[in-house]
């Protein structure tokens, strides 16, 4: 009873937020006529700023604040996505590698980054909620390094080997097989662009337009935070049945009775890893930013993730567990890429989980061996059906979240 109270208050909560939007402030004012002008020469904007969902954040971590910024912050962060005059060559923007269509994932095993490299893991897709969240200071405003993270930001990469969010940036800007550029040379790279003062100025009202690197780290990192999924089939499944009063840990009159059979089979045999809230991520990672786990994909891992950088073998084969909303169209998975179908992931745990020493606790079985799910192929369409309710196509297709160059 006591585990039903918790999930259905999360849930109350969860669709409370559908009704909110992001708050407008004195800085979200149309543009002028000459910056119109400036603008609508490389950019197709809206001449006032696209309105996002709001975050739920605040409502589980009132802490660290939950705003999203203010609209035109969000604006220029997603002209800077896009941007790839903030690579080496000139050719690498953060959207080569997380494609709108694709929730912000890419759909090869390895991304190309400047001079033709290849990175040396798969694409984490960023069109999950919260699996990328805002950095806030204690005003609930966007912070900087240091400040109180969000405990579902922490531990970014699949090795976790970044802290928070502007580590991660730092980090893939820095790295010569991804973007390949010193942060310092931001404002020399964008302050030649004619529509960057304007953009900056709007977002930050200082006066100049001035260009930082944080504030363009800010800036990204608040247009990233608008990639929330809060209307998939399953959520509006979810809705029917807290307004009807239906058992939320039974069926849903709003889906077929095959994805029910699949949703029975994920609470079963998936929960554990992946549980059913807002964003199907580990179950202690509301609380306490635990989000790993090897889940035997090898008997010896030739990237040990987590361990490899932390140089703790007890972490060899660990790896970030994802979140799976929009799971169905982030093919191939794993942090290499090696499964080019989501069947191929659900054989991989109804038959193919190794005996590796790490492996996590909650895929083995009484014995201490792997476990095998064992589902027929009617089970894993079931599964399968369930799984492609998590996508939100708004977010895929929306011209708010897509490339705004000319």
């Amino acid at each position: 009873m006591k585990q039903y109270s918790i999930y259905s208050l999360l849930v109350i909560l969860f669709f409370s937020a559908l009704t909110l939007s992001a708050c407008r402030d004195s800085a979200d004012q149309p543009y002028t006529r000459a910056e119109e002008e400036i603008l609508s020469q490389n950019l197709r904007l809206p001449l006032e700023p696209f309105v996002y969902p709001t975050s739920v954040q605040a409502m589980f971590f009132p802490e660290d604040g939950g705003s999203t910024g203010n609209l035109q912050q969000i604006a220029l962060g997603r002209v800077l996505f896009y941007e790839t005059s903030l690579s080496a060559d000139g050719t690498i923007s953060c959207a080569s590698c997380h494609h709108q269509e694709l929730a912000f994932s890419d759909n090869v095993a390895f991304s190309e980054g400047v001079h033709g490299n290849l990175t040396d893991r798969n694409s984490f897709p960023l069109g999950s909620f919260p699996t990328i969240m805002g950095v806030y200071n204690n005003n609930g405003e966007v912070g900087v390094p240091g400040d109180s993270l969000n405990p579902s930001a922490r531990g970014v990469f699949w090795d976790e080997r970044a802290a928070d969010l502007f580590e991660q940036m730092q980090e893939t800007f820095e790295n010569p097989k991804e973007m390949g550029i010193d942060v310092r040379t931001i404002p020399d790279r964008l302050e030649g662009l004619d529509y960057y003062p304007i953009l900056f100025e709007r977002a930050y009202g200082d006066g100049n337009g001035k260009i930082t690197p944080v504030k363009t780290m800010e800036a990204l990192q608040a247009f990233m935070q608008t990639f929330v999924n809060i209307s998939s089939r399953y959520d509006h499944a979810l809705g029917i049945a807290i307004r009807e009063g239906q058992d939320l840990l039974g069926d849903f009159s709003g889906l077929s009775p095959e994805e029910n059979q699949g949703k029975r089979l994920f609470r079963a045999n998936c929960a554990s890893c992946h549980m059913v809230t807002l964003n199907f991520l580990h179950h202690e990672t509301l609380g306490s930013g635990k989000a790993t786990a090897c889940n035997g994909l090898d008997q010896t891992y030739t990237d040990k993730g987590v361990g490899q950088h932390s140089g703790n073998p007890e972490l060899d084969g660990v790896f970030k567990i994802p979140a799976l909303r929009n799971i169905a169209v982030t093919a191939p998975y794993m942090h290499d890429g090696r499964f080019g179908t989501l069947e191929e992931v659900i054989h991989h745990y109804n038959e193919g989980i190794q005996a590796h020493a790490n492996l996590d606790p909650f895929l083995k079985d009484e014995q201490g061996e792997p476990k095998r799910l064992n589902l027929s192929q009617e089970e894993i369409d079931a599964l399968l059906a369930f799984l492609n309710t998590l996508t939100n196509e708004d977010l895929l297709t929306h011209e708010k979240w897509a490339d705004p160059f000319l």
